[in-house]
C-alpha cells in the first residue's frame, strides 16, 4: 500500500510520480552493484533532514532518486520504501507473476523453472539479491 500525499509530506517527501528503476543500491556498501528491481518505484524527493538510505539506480547503475528514506523526529523515527519490497522479494525469487500457468522452455511438462526463463541473470548468481 503507498502512502497518501498528504502522509508524505507530512514527513517531508515528495511524490513526482511512477517511474522505471533498473535497481536499488543501498548506501553506506562499498558494493554498488544495484540489487534488481521488478516493481514499480515512485520518484521521490526529499526535505532537508530526511536520509536517504537506498537509492535507485538506472540502467548503467547511476543514481536515479531516493528509493528508501528515513526522519527521525524526537526519539522515534519513520522508514519508507518508494517501492513494494515484499512483492520485489518474491519476483527475485519466485520469477515473474505473469509467467505463470505458461511453458516457457518448450520442455513439458510446467515446471518451476518456467517462470524463471529470461528472469535469472548469470551474471549476478554470485550475488544473490
Amino acid at each position: 500500500v503507498s502512502p497518501g500525499a498528504d502522509l508524505l509530506a507530512r514527513f517531508g517527501v515528495g511524490d513526482g510520480g511512477a517511474f522505471e528503476a533498473a535497481g536499488v543500491t543501498l548506501t553506506g556498501r562499498d558494493d554498488a552493484t544495484p540489487l534488481r528491481l521488478h516493481v514499480a518505484a515512485r520518484r521521490w524527493t526529499a526535505a532537508a533532514g530526511v536520509e536517504t538510505l537506498a537509492a535507485f539506480a538506472d540502467g548503467a547503475g547511476a543514481p536515479a532518486g531516493p528509493a528508501a528514506l528515513r526522519r527521525r523526529h524526537g526519539d522515534g523515527q519513520v522508514t519508507a520504501w518508494a517501492f513494494d519490497v515484499a512483492r520485489n522479494v518474491a519476483c527475485i525469487r519466485q520469477g515473474n507473476p505473469e509467467w505463470t500457468g505458461g511453458n516457457r522452455d518448450a520442455f513439458p511438462p510446467q515446471q518451476l523453472i518456467d517462470s524463471m526463463v529470461g528472469w535469472v541473470r548469470p551474471e549476478t548468481l554470485a550475488r544473490p539479491d
